[in-house]
């Protein structure tokens, strides 16, 4: 909860990237698929090149059986960073895998 409010703070305080992607997978390990998606629908609005909130926004799409959306924001994540686990992500969700941590 600490975290969580610190978190929440430095984006206050000055719309940081780090922030946003830290906030997002705080959330998507400890909080609400809902409370996620909320957090980076909002967030991507605000921070529409962030490859950290993509990925989080397509895991959890993908978590709840949104496969569609869950593909669309996982090409974006690796479009904007095309790292491994981007790609891991993009290339379960496409061959309709699960996701292993």
């Amino acid at each position: 909860e600490q975290a969580k409010e610190s978190y929440q703070r430095a984006i206050e305080n000055g719309n940081l990237n780090l922030a946003y992607a830290k906030l997002a997978n705080l959330l998507y390990i400890y909080g609400t698929a809902q409370e996620t998606k909320e957090f980076a629908q909002k967030s991507l609005k605000e921070q529409p090149d962030n490859a950290q909130l993509w990925l989080v926004l397509a895991l959890i799409e993908y978590e709840v059986g949104n496969k569609e959306e869950a593909l669309n924001a996982a090409q974006k994540a690796h479009s904007l960073s095309p790292t491994k686990d981007s790609l891991y992500v993009l290339s379960r969700i496409e061959q309709n895998l699960p996701i292993e941590y």
